[in-house]
């Protein structure tokens, strides 16, 4: 039994580790935040706070290695942080910014305030909302 919690632990890791990886390849600014507060979390609330010579270790693994991923995208997500400031992404009617989408989502919760279904945004939000708006798409 032992061997497969063993199992069945490095694979979580694994996972978390490569969804770290994948996330930061996405260069999204939201989502890089999003992944460490919810791993933070996610540690604070399973984690015993006995500390232990593994656990410390274990600790510093973690922290070596988010610190290596940061370092080596750091230029990158420097870059993508400074792309645009919210004025622009949100305050800017011209732009097809988060902005542009919250008017549009906007538009169609007027009309379907009780959603349109999964999956359905682009067809509603092409076929309908935008006409209806005058926005481009």
């Amino acid at each position: 039994m032992y061997k497969r919690q063993a199992v069945t632990r490095g694979l979580c890791a694994a996972g978390i580790a490569l969804a770290g990886v994948a996330e930061v390849l996405t260069i999204s600014r939201a989502g890089v935040i999003i992944l460490a507060l919810t791993l933070a979390g996610a540690a604070l609330a399973t984690t015993s706070f006995q500390m232990t010579p593994k656990k410390i270790a274990i600790c510093f693994l973690v922290i070596a290695g988010a610190g290596g991923l940061a370092a080596k995208s750091w230029h990158t997500l420097k870059e993508r942080f400074k792309s645009s400031t919210l004025e622009e992404e949100y305050g800017n009617h011209h732009n097809l910014g988060r902005g542009y989408y919250l008017r549009v989502a906007q538009a169609m919760v007027a009309e379907h305030w009780l959603g349109v279904g999964l999956n359905n945004w682009s067809y509603w939000a092409s076929k309908d909302v935008y006409k209806r708006q005058g926005l481009r798409h």
